[in-house]
């Protein structure tokens, strides 16, 4: 009985509950940048070219394993110091930024170099499209990046209405977005449009992530 935590009042659960929605439903709006590009090329398009595409994006979420491995080190660090430490957390800002932006772009620009090449290698000549979609999507992945920093601060800082807001708004907009790039351009206009709407979240979080935290130093 010594080891039981204290009840909790009724009041915490709620927010907690709160939470958890906001949380949840914000992340189902983020992933429809990466949810709906193969339905709308399936769908408008071709299934041929929605394989074209999958394939694509089946290479590139092997690089961004690195996010999710950042995401987990990084949220426990904003949780820590969003109280105790400002001065602290402003400087493991500035510290991820400055890494993001280091580590992603570059990874990012030499997938771009050799998306072509790559695809083929492990996909076969049939799949030799899906190596210059892989170019464009590239840049998907060091925006994702960015903007794990500023959504999870947003979470870790226990902004979650904030975060709600900005994934909803972005997340509708990427839909649009995808929608017209799918029509205008076929599946090449998809991957542009893809990586546009993460460049647009991204932006629409960083504002949300403004309302509550000091601007990142980026002094190298």
């Amino acid at each position: 009985d010594q080891l039981r935590p204290p009840p909790m009042p009724l009041r915490a659960y709620a927010d907690m509950l709160k939470s958890s929605a906001a949380v949840s439903t914000g992340g189902f709006f983020a992933q429809v940048v990466q949810l709906l590009p193969p339905l709308a090329a399936g769908w408008l398009l071709s299934t041929a070219e929605a394989g074209q595409y999958g394939a694509a994006m089946k290479l590139l979420a092997l690089a961004m394993m690195l996010d999710r491995v950042f995401v987990t080190l990084f949220l426990p660090l904003i949780s820590r110091y969003r109280n105790s430490n400002r001065e602290q957390l402003t400087s493991v800002l500035a510290v991820a930024t400055r890494g993001v932006i280091a580590i992603g772009f570059s990874v990012s620009t030499v997938l771009m170099i050799v998306g072509n090449s790559l695809v083929v290698r492990v996909f076969g000549e049939n799949f030799a499209q899906a190596g210059s979609l892989f170019a464009v999507l590239a840049w998907f992945f060091a925006l994702t990046m960015l903007n794990s920093i500023f959504s999870f601060s947003l979470i870790g800082g226990g902004h979650d209405g904030k975060y709600l807001k900005a994934t909803v708004w972005g997340g509708s907009l990427s839909a649009l977005l995808i929608l017209a790039g799918t029509l205008v351009d076929g599946i090449r206009g998809t991957a542009l449009a893809v990586v546009f709407s993460e460049l647009v979240i991204t932006l629409m979080m960083y504002r949300a992530f403004r309302t509550y935290f000091p601007p990142v130093q980026l002094r190298w």
